[in-house]
């Protein structure tokens, strides 16, 4: 591993897109607010058609390791959150569970559409902060490049 190749806020990692929106320690605490807000959110979408996020145990698990790599979350076993995209909710959220076709499509819009804001927000608050970190510090933040 190449010293111009470390992130420039300080990690021993490389710096790739992924590692900076998933994996960089400087943004945990972003991650873990937005993944509490993603939780709250998927709650009120299944309260609006009288559901209790209990009775999906799948929807519940994945919406806890969303922001994370897991391969029963996302099909490529890799997050892809920060590029706008959302797991497959389908596998969750069983036509059985619900009074009507249409009840049940409107809770997987609503989820996948609050996933999708949350995950962008997510992003750019984390790009924003990322931009900031290494102006202040400059391009060879944390002494790692040369």
């Amino acid at each position: 591993m190449l010293a111009h190749e470390l992130c420039r806020l300080g990690c021993r990692a490389i710096e790739s897109p992924h590692h900076v929106f998933v994996d960089c320690p400087v943004f945990q605490t972003f991650r873990d607010e937005a993944a509490k807000e993603i939780l709250r959110v998927t709650e009120k979408a299944l309260e609006s058609a009288k559901k209790d996020l209990k009775e999906f145990p799948g929807l519940q698990a994945a919406a806890a390791s969303f922001l994370i790599d897991c391969n029963i979350t996302w099909p490529l076993t890799i997050t892809q959150f920060y590029l706008g995209h959302i797991p497959p909710l389908e596998r969750y959220i069983h036509r059985a569970s619900f009074s009507s076709t249409l009840m049940r499509d409107r809770v997987m819009r609503n989820i996948h559409s609050a996933w999708h804001v949350a995950a962008v927000r997510l992003t750019g608050r984390i790009y924003g902060d990322f931009l900031r970190r290494i102006s202040i510090k400059g391009p060879f933040a944390a002494g790692t490049r040369r």
